[in-house]
C-alpha cells in the first residue's frame, strides 16, 4: 500500500474575461501530469518526509498545504512549490504515539483552516474538535472530548 499525496499540476492560459466571474474561464484547462507533493511511495513512516494514512488536506492563503496524517497523529505543513515530496513541518500533534493531552492528537481525520491560520482539527479517536492557534505548541478542545455518544458537549 502506498502513502503519498499526489496532485495534478495545472497549466492555464491568459484568461479572456468575457464571462461573469462565477463561471469557468473558457481558455483554462487542466494538465493531467501528476506529481508527488507530500510523502513518498512505499512504506509508511513517522519521518518528516513520509505520511502514514493521510486523511485530509487544505491550503491557506499563502499556498501552504496542511495534511491530517492519521496514523502519525499529527498535522503536517508543506511549503508551496517546495518540490517533489518535500520535508514537512509538524504544526499540531507533536508526538507520533497519539494521546489526549493538549499537545497530542489521536487519529486526526479532518482539518479546517480559518483566515488567521487557526486550525480546527477533527481528533477522531479522542472524539473531540481541537483548536490550534497558529504558532502555538498546544491546542484546546472546542467540542467533545468526553468519549463517544449523543450528548451535547
Amino acid at each position: 500500500m502506498r502513502f503519498s499525496l499526489i496532485a495534478a499540476t495545472t497549466t492555464s492560459t491568459t484568461p479572456a474575461f468575457t464571462q461573469p466571474p462565477n463561471q469557468v474561464c473558457a481558455t483554462s484547462y487542466w494538465n493531467s501530469t501528476l506529481k508527488i507533493v507530500a510523502g513518498y511511495t512505499g512504506y509508511p513512516s513517522s519521518a518528516l518526509t513520509r505520511l502514514y494514512y493521510p486523511q485530509a488536506v487544505t491550503f491557506d492563503g499563502y499556498r501552504y498545504m496542511y495534511v491530517a496524517d492519521y496514523s502519525n497523529n499529527r498535522i503536517m505543513r508543506y511549503n508551496p512549490g517546495s518540490g517533489l515530496a518535500s520535508t514537512g513541518k509538524v504544526v499540531a500533534g507533536y508526538t507520533t504515539s497519539g494521546g489526549s493531552g493538549s499537545s497530542q492528537l489521536n487519529g486526526p481525520t479532518g482539518i479546517f483552516l480559518d483566515l488567521n491560520r487557526t486550525l480546527y482539527i477533527l481528533d477522531n479517536l479522542n472524539y473531540r474538535v481541537q483548536k490550534w492557534i497558529y504558532g502555538q505548541p498546544l491546542g484546546f478542545t472546542v467540542a467533545g472530548g468526553r468519549g463517544s455518544g449523543t450528548t451535547l458537549d
